[in-house]
């Protein structure tokens, strides 16, 4: 749950200078905290071991899954340790 909230706080600092959360796929996302905005502000370094592939990846190697709420708002999940999504092991940040 910690590491979640790591990426929650990637995700309001970037809406602080954006007054939005990036939007798209996991790889849209992690491409604009890696500074592909219109500011070019970077709030995730590129060779954290966080990204694998272009993605961002929970402490079991799956990409984390983003679901915009608002503008302000998004779901952040984790599938947890048996790698699945949407199922009883399953971490998120509402």
């Amino acid at each position: 749950e910690e590491d979640l909230q790591n990426v929650g706080q990637l995700l309001y600092f970037y809406r602080q200078g954006f007054g939005e959360n990036p939007v798209g796929q996991n790889e849209d996302i992690v491409s604009a905290l890696l500074g592909e905005n219109s500011k070019r502000a970077a709030y995730l370094v590129e060779k954290s071991p966080s990204i694998v592939d272009g993605k961002l990846v929970d402490r079991w190697g799956s990409p984390y899954w983003f679901h915009p709420v608002s503008g302000r708002e998004m779901e952040i999940r984790s599938a947890g340790p048996d790698r699945e999504l949407f199922t009883p092991d399953d971490v998120f940040l509402p």
